[in-house]
């Protein structure tokens, strides 16, 4: 969110006098009760924050989800940048004909992911370890930081890098019939949506993004053309979130998505449907 992701994130955190990564780091982790489990997580980081705190972390995707689930005839779930499964593990339970795929590169956070599909007896949750991008079996190497990786390492600490293989969405999803999708992948969301357009073509799920175009403009990337890619397939129709979940706007213009993004403190999230 660019396969020269190394080049421009090095570049972008010289340009900002980072410290050098250290490779790899040991952090604390924390056990939150989130929504009646224990939840592992990290406290220095944004999620962590959220669920030692008793909030909820991406609370519109309940009711996005359960209204995507009515409206298509699919049963598959897909999350690109899982995290540590904050979004999705704890309502896996509510959706037990569904199965849900998840995708995490980092290994701090995948571990954590892992744990938690345990601590929730989560069965129908497929988590697997790589990054997604436009490419099959390119290597890329991440910069990570406490809650992110990828370009959020111009914005805080780099605690590690890794040097991961790229699987495209297309290759992983070909035989599946995905309802609804979503992607947090920090910088990277250009290369995940090309390497997904076949199966935005042939599925139309629900597309749910965290949409920072502040980040965009960093890296380089031009936020109206990043939506514009996206229309291509048949979206047509925006649902404009702040980052705390509250609903700003519906709009079918790509524009006044940009608009109220570029006004946002850090980002918003959108939902984008097929008409």
């Amino acid at each position: 969110m660019l396969m020269r992701l190394t080049h421009l994130v090095n570049k972008l955190t010289r340009s900002k006098s980072r410290p050098a990564p250290m490779n790899p780091v040991q952090r604390t982790t924390y056990c939150a009760h989130y929504l009646g489990k224990p939840f592992l997580c990290f406290k220095d980081s944004i999620i962590g924050e959220f669920l030692l705190t008793g909030r909820r972390w991406d609370p519109e995707l309940p009711q996005l989800l359960r209204d995507a689930y009515g409206r298509f005839q699919g049963r598959v779930i897909v999350e690109v940048g899982s995290n540590i499964g904050a979004s999705f593990v704890p309502i896996s339970a509510d959706y037990p004909d569904c199965r849900f795929l998840m995708f995490e590169p980092v290994p701090c956070f995948y571990d954590l992911l892992t744990k938690n599909l345990h601590n929730y007896g989560a069965k129908n949750v497929h988590a697997r370890q790589m990054a997604i991008s436009n490419k099959t079996d390119d290597i890329i190497e991440v910069a990570c930081g406490r809650a992110n990786a990828g370009a959020w390492a111009i914005r805080e600490p780099v605690l590690e890098t890794v040097k991961l293989s790229t699987q495209t969405l297309d290759d992983l999803l070909k035989n599946e019939d995905v309802f609804f999708l979503k992607i947090d992948v920090d910088g990277y969301e250009q290369k995940v949506i090309e390497g997904a357009a076949k199966t935005l073509s042939r599925c139309h799920p629900d597309l749910f993004m965290e949409f920072d175009s502040h980040l965009m403009h960093a890296m380089g990337i031009n936020p109206f053309q990043l939506l514009e890619m996206v229309t291509q397939h048949g979206y047509r129709e925006f649902l404009i979130f702040s980052n705390t979940g509250d609903l700003l706007k519906a709009t079918n213009s790509a524009a006044e998505v940009v608009r109220y993004a570029e006004q946002a403190p850090c980002y918003v999230d959108i939902l984008i449907r097929s008409v």
